[in-house]
């Protein structure tokens, strides 16, 4: 354990405040994509897609070859994000998923511009 881990309630803590805008921000994600495809089964199907899929996939990697690229899948995969900000990890590191929750604000803010840009092209 490390110093910063040390303090009572740190690890109840990191996950309260890691979570929840995690959960916001998959929430987000798919108002941009319910926006982008403006139909409500197909956004449903995506962010399933985009949320399960990856750890599927990584599970049929077994090759040597692949080995690499199904690291990275676990590793940036949305439920292991959020479950490193728990501090439960599914690939076996300590991280504390604060990588993968930029990369899904990242990702979140690209979508959310192309749905506004979107929405100003076809609605106005």
């Amino acid at each position: 354990m490390s110093g910063a881990d040390a303090t009572p309630g740190s690890e109840w803590l990191g996950a309260t405040v890691g979570a929840g805008p995690c959960v916001a921000l998959l929430g987000l994600l798919a108002l941009g994509v319910g926006a982008l495809l403006r139909r409500s089964a197909g956004a449903v199907a995506t962010m399933l897609g985009a949320v399960l899929l990856p750890m599927v996939v990584s599970v049929f990697m077994s090759t040597e070859a692949l080995q690499p690229v199904r690291e990275k899948l676990i590793e940036y995969a949305p439920l292991n994000g959020l479950t490193s900000l728990n501090r439960i990890p599914t690939d076996g590191s300590d991280g504390t998923g604060r990588p993968q929750l930029g990369l899904l604000a990242v990702v979140t803010c690209a979508v959310l511009a192309g749905a506004h840009a979107l929405l100003m092209k076809r609605d106005a």
